[in-house]
């Protein structure tokens, strides 16, 4: 079983139904789960600095859980 996690909300569909419409694809914020990804980010050593300023990098974070 595999599942996956982004930051921010789901954008796969314009409209956000009250059942999903593609339940097999779309990916849960962490921020519904309580995971706080800047405490879990400093554990590995990556510092999230905001505000961000105009020229800094843009990261895209995201979770993957893979088991039997």
């Amino acid at each position: 079983m595999t599942t996956s996690f982004i930051g921010g909300s789901c954008k796969l569909c314009l409209d956000c139904a009250e059942t999903c419409k593609n339940p097999k694809y779309s990916r849960i914020p962490f921020e519904a789960t309580g995971v706080n990804i800047i405490k879990t980010l400093e554990k590995f050593d990556i510092n999230l600095n905001f505000p961000v300023q105009k020229h800094d990098s843009f990261y895209r974070i995201g979770l993957l859980l893979v088991g039997k």
